[in-house]
């Protein structure tokens, strides 16, 4: 480990940062898409400006080779700050809510995404950047503020971020704090939005229980075991560089393979383990076939604990809804109020309109069994609807092409 000295925020420093932050967001500067698109950038631009740094920084706090460095912090970053920008007016866009197309058109119901607020980001220092970064980079991008607080395992990789992250990134709505267990306490007495944590689970369940006393929401990124299962058709060259996972940089790594024992050989003999009897028999936060660790490396998927390792996920658009508020708007036009008129007493069952006396679309006395055997069909409307839309797919493919054959041979 590094022997450079860790720095350390004030109480009062923490205090004035919440509050800053807490004045930015309601000012509503972070809402705007082109202020979180031009941080996502500025933070590409960090990375970029700032390689040598941070990966001498690594090697000074984790004897980390830069080849190492730039396959995990750099690469991982660097794809998830294209991956936002890619997709962050789909994700930020309003969602037209209805039954029919009819109704999505007329937009009286919509899900408007809205940030959560001011959020708390604590690292773990295993993987120094990407572990304060892809969170930022979610909570960036759903427009929240952002506390960052890196581990004070890794003061050299902690100072250079104290250091680069104002000079690069809008300093009134996104800061760090340096520090251990006091600065971490003083920051989990103060209430925010979000609190998204990576650490251990004995940490992990301080974190849930400060965040508890103001009902915050949390993301819990937490170790856990990660068990290896060997089956007996597996490619055996294949299978040793599994260890890979656990022994590159072993003393910094927190997703290495668990090694069972004792595990009863009938199990490989007897009932042979096949890929889906395995994902059916266990629960885990992900899962990688043939391989270790890839399946943590795509942007669009979620990735997060379950149990023990935690709950919540992160990583491209789970990322951006675990700092987003989804809120429901509807839009009531005045005409509206002549169709909802039976609504009101005096009550009149003659009234009330027949879409709200639903009836079951299933018929009863049916079994498990038929549930299995049934195949999907459409209904009746369905079915008519999909003749005609063939239909008319076959006119206007028949009349294109003959119009245009036509148009040729005229000519």
């Amino acid at each position: 480990m590094s022997t450079v000295k860790v720095l350390h925020d004030t109480a009062e420093d923490i205090q004035n940062l919440h509050t800053n932050l807490v004045n930015t967001f309601e000012s509503g500067k972070t809402k705007d898409l082109a202020w979180r698109k031009w941080q996502l950038k500025q933070l590409w631009w960090m990375l970029e400006d700032n390689e040598k740094e941070f990966t001498a920084a690594m090697k000074e706090d984790l004897n980390r080779s830069s080849i190492e460095s730039m396959i995990t912090d750099f690469a991982g970053a660097r794809k998830d700050i294209l991956y936002h920008l890619q997709h962050i007016d789909q994700w930020a866009a309003d969602e037209p809510l209805g039954d029919t197309f009819v109704a999505k058109q007329l937009r009286l119901a919509r899900i408007r995404k809205e940030p959560l607020g001011v959020v708390l980001i604590i690292g773990a220092w295993n993987f120094p950047l990407l572990l304060v970064l892809q969170p930022l980079i979610a909570a960036i991008t759903a427009g929240c503020c952002a506390i960052i607080k890196p581990s004070e395992l890794i003061p050299s990789c902690q100072a250079l971020l104290k250091h680069l992250i104002p000079k690069y990134l809008d300093k009134s709505a996104i800061g760090v704090v340096c520090g251990a267990v006091a600065e971490t306490t003083s920051l989990l007495e103060l209430r925010f939005n979000h609190i998204f944590f990576t650490g251990s689970a004995t940490v992990g369940r301080i974190v849930s229980a400060a965040a508890a006393k103001n009902l915050t929401p949390l993301t819990l990124e937490l170790g856990g075991q990660c068990p290896a299962i060997i089956c007996k058709s597996a490619n055996i060259d294949r299978a040793a560089k599994i260890f890979y996972g656990g022994t590159g940089n072993r003393e910094t790594r927190r997703m290495e393979p668990t090694v069972v024992l004792d595990v009863d050989i009938n199990v490989i003999f007897e009932v042979p383990i096949l890929q889906q009897n395995i994902l059916d028999n266990t629960n885990s936060g992900g899962v990688t076939v043939n391989d270790v660790i890839l399946h943590a490396g795509f942007s669009g998927a979620p990735f997060g604990g379950v149990g023990s390792s935690g709950h919540g996920y992160y990583h491209g658009a789970y990322g951006f809804n675990s700092f987003t508020h989804f809120r429901t708007v509807m839009n009531s036009p005045s005409w509206l109020e002549r169709a909802l008129t039976f609504r009101y007493p005096p009550f009149n069952a003659m009234e009330t309109p027949k879409s709200f006396k639903l009836r079951a679309k299933f018929k009863r006395g049916e079994s498990i069994n038929d549930q299995r055997r049934k195949p999907a069909v459409l209904g009746s409307k369905g079915v008519y609807l999909s003749a005609a839309v063939t239909v008319l797919g076959a006119l206007y493919y028949y009349f294109y092409h003959y119009l245009s054959r036509r148009d040729v041979i005229d000519r």
